[in-house]
């Protein structure tokens, strides 16, 4: 009792202690919190003080950037105008404008004096010349003269068709795409006309495109430096100075247009305030001229300024609240009940419980003592070493050495990868028969380690946990060298990979089926042209077949050959559906999951490359009918339109279409049901009929007008279609 006493009141004055301490402490917690609160204050009204400074200068900057550009660009549309002028009314073009038709002399003239006039200024790329009143375009392109829905390039047809006011006198971004044999064109546009008294365009109109290459650098000298980018006023870039600009200025441009109060010239800070952009918008243009900067390039003497004073203050703060946080820690830390802790931790190393808990526990369940409690804790994390440690000798990471992970166990070893749902399910299932086994995972499946006496001995415990774990368990052959480990494991991890193509039923792979499969691959490029063959002629059955032809062959493949005729087979079809622009690809890419590991069955490969085939085979399909139907509506009317001549027959129309003249037959004869040339006979025998009974010109007169030079074959003809010979027909018609 006097023990106990006394520890009562020694704890008494040791509270009462700390309790003042605690008190004097709080006061000094609350006067470093006012003070921090200070400097808090006078942070933020510096940096407030900063910033209008640095505003201000920033104005001034932007100012001298407005007046830059806007003479840059004045200069520009001056010298476009002077030379557009100038060829407006220059007496070629005048006569364009005046004339329709023209000989061959006149074309080679007028030619020449275009392309004198092109070759004159560096900077031009074409001339397009349009005579309103003929709707004919002339250019010093390949084609004199063309009609203007006839014009190759897109963008000059579309200037000219739309003319409005707004677009003279200023440079017009124009883009064409290219195809297989040609890249893609940009340049700029410059378009001319007169107005009548309204303000609408006249019919007259020229056009010159100049070198995108010559007007990006006469717009960057008024500006060399790498931040400089013209947008145009739908925001698309029309030229810059880095290609990082077009992504960083969209968000500019579009905090330019949603403010409709923003002056034609300005600047916005970025998100951090350390980025500035200066924007120009030129009235005559249109273009938005923008230079986005940091505000450390464009003022650095205030930048470096306010940077020092801000981290000086900033630095304090730090200071100061590290000393708040370090006062609060050796403040409240004693406040803790080690005494408890310490007991805690005694009980655990005796394996006895506390006393008090001793008397007030009634819990039914038989609980370990902590002692024990704490072994198993060990047991388990010396087990989790070890799995570190094989995982680590399966990558590589470590030499594969089988003391660091049996202590008793000797050689021969088999390894095992079991598609088990928790590591925690292998043990509870193995652990009775092979207590020495180390279990970890690696690429989504579970490596297992153990000591066998016998291949019987794996394999025996390779079924029992298949059949208790209900997965497939992949087997290796057993071995006594232990540096083969990750020879195995490899091994074992490409039969894994290569699961698609095993007989579900099978629960036991044994590494031996690898030496089943080959390392070199049969299919050839030859055999993805066929396939690529078969689905654009839109044969569903035959591309089916080619697939089946090809599936065959990747089950007898190892991972490496089998993953890259998978993926080969996949990207021929992914190239097909790209071009038909079809919603089957993931995310525009691909048909199958990134990793062939995520496909349960090879069923599912079968079923999405059947839906690509179905979609190609319908396309192309359609897209054949339609070009048969057009190629034969196209040679139905050049045998309507030159039936009278001698020469023409089925051979001189393919000549013409450049196509093969059984192909072209072929196609003909599926549409209309008959021959080409049985179509021209059938024209030239109506037409012949018609001029029997209409006029008295002989029959073999009419035969030869008609198209036929062979007088007898027509009489054989006439009498094969009618029934009866031409002077009969005649007759019978005129009675």
């Amino acid at each position: 009792m006097d023990q106990t006493s006394h520890f009562s009141l020694h704890a008494a004055a040791s509270d009462s202690g700390l309790s003042a301490k605690v008190k004097r402490q709080f006061r000094y917690i609350l006067a470093g919190a006012l003070v921090l609160a200070l400097m808090v204050s006078l942070l933020f009204s510096m940096t407030r003080f900063f910033e209008r400074v640095t505003y201000d200068a920033i104005s001034d900057s932007n100012r001298d950037f407005a007046v830059s550009v806007n003479a840059m660009t004045e200069t520009l549309n001056s010298s476009m105008v002077n030379f557009e002028r100038q060829l407006f009314y220059s007496n070629t073009v005048s006569t364009l404008f005046r004339k329709e038709g023209f000989t061959d002399a006149e074309k080679s003239y007028i030619m020449r004096d275009l392309n004198s006039s092109l070759n004159a200024a560096d900077f031009t790329e074409a001339i397009y010349v349009y005579n309103g009143y003929t709707n004919t375009v002339y250019s010093t392109g390949p084609f004199f003269a063309r009609k203007l829905e006839d014009v190759n390039a897109f963008p000059v047809r579309e200037l000219i068709a739309d003319r409005s006011v707004d677009q003279r006198f200023r440079a017009i971004y124009c883009h064409e795409d290219g195809d297989e044999e040609h890249s893609d064109h940009n340049y700029y546009a410059f378009i001319f006309y007169e107005l009548y008294p309204d303000r609408t365009p006249k019919p007259n109109a020229l056009v010159v495109t100049i070198h995108d290459d010559w007007y990006q650098n006469f717009l960057l000298l008024a500006n060399p430096s790498s931040d400089f980018i013209v947008l145009d006023f739908a925001g698309n870039p029309l030229l810059y100075a880095d290609e990082s600009l077009c992504s960083s200025s969209r968000p500019y441009y579009e905090q330019i247009h949603e403010d409709t109060e923003n002056p034609p010239s300005g600047y916005i800070l970025g998100k951090n305030r350390n980025e500035i952009c200066l924007y120009y918008e030129s009235p005559s243009t249109r273009h938005i001229y923008l230079r986005i900067t940091s505000i450390r390039d464009l003022v650095p003497q205030f930048y470096h300024f306010r940077q020092i004073t801000t981290r000086i203050i900033i630095g304090l703060s730090f200071l100061f609240a590290a000393l708040l946080l370090t006062l609060l820690f050796y403040s409240f830390f004693p406040m803790l009940r080690m005494k408890d802790a310490i007991r805690q931790i005694d009980s655990c190393l005796t394996g006895e419980p506390e006393a008090e808990n001793t008397q007030t526990a009634s819990a039914p369940e038989e609980v370990l003592p902590l002692k024990k409690q704490l072994e198993n804790v060990v047991s388990k994390s010396e087990r989790t070493s070890l799995e570190q440690v094989l995982y680590d000798m399966l990558l590589k990471k470590r030499p594969a050495d089988a003391v660091r992970l049996f202590k008793a166990a000797a050689p021969p070893y088999g390894l095992m990868l079991i598609q088990a749902h928790h590591r925690s399910d292998i043990y509870r299932a193995g652990l009775s028969a092979h207590p020495e086994i180390v279990i970890t995972k690696s690429d989504y499946i579970y490596a297992c380690i153990g000591n066998y006496v016998s291949p019987t001995a794996l394999t025996e415990f390779s079924e029992a946990l298949a059949k208790a774990l209900q997965c497939r368990v992949f087997v290796s052959s057993l071995f006594t060298d232990f540096q083969e480990l990750t020879l195995h494991f490899s091994n074992l991890r490409e039969l894994h990979r290569l699961a698609l193509v095993l007989d579900p039923a099978r629960q036991i792979i044994p590494e031996a089926e690898l030496e089943q499969k080959t390392s070199e691959h049969t299919i050839s490029t030859k055999d993805f042209t066929d396939l690529t063959a078969r689905l654009k002629s839109g044969k569903l059955e035959s591309s089916l077949a080619k697939w089946q032809e090809i599936r065959s062959q990747l089950c007898t493949y190892r991972y490496d050959s089998f993953q890259y005729i998978l993926n080969r087979t996949e990207d021929t079809i992914c190239r097909i559906l790209k071009d038909l622009h079809s919603d089957l690809l993931i995310d525009g890419e691909r048909l199958l999951p990134e990793h062939v590991e995520q496909i349960a069955d090879f069923s599912e490969i079968d079923e999405i490359f059947g839906k690509a085939f179905a979609v190609i085979c319908d396309n192309y399909s359609e897209k054949k009918a339609q070009k048969y139907s057009n190629l034969a509506q196209k040679v139905r009317e050049i045998v309507e339109q030159e039936y009278h001549d001698p020469e023409l027959n089925a051979q001189s129309i393919a000549d013409r279409l450049l196509l093969n003249n059984a192909y072209l037959g072929r196609m003909f004869r599926s549409a209309y049901g008959h021959s080409i040339n049985d179509c021209i006979n059938s024209c030239r025998l109506e037409e012949s009929k018609h001029l029997l009974r209409e006029s008295l010109e002989p029959v073999d007169t009419i035969a030869r007008n008609v198209g036929f030079a062979n007088v007898k074959y027509y009489y054989v003809l006439f009498k094969k279609y009618t029934g009866q010979t031409p002077a009969a027909y005649r007759a019978g018609k005129n009675l």
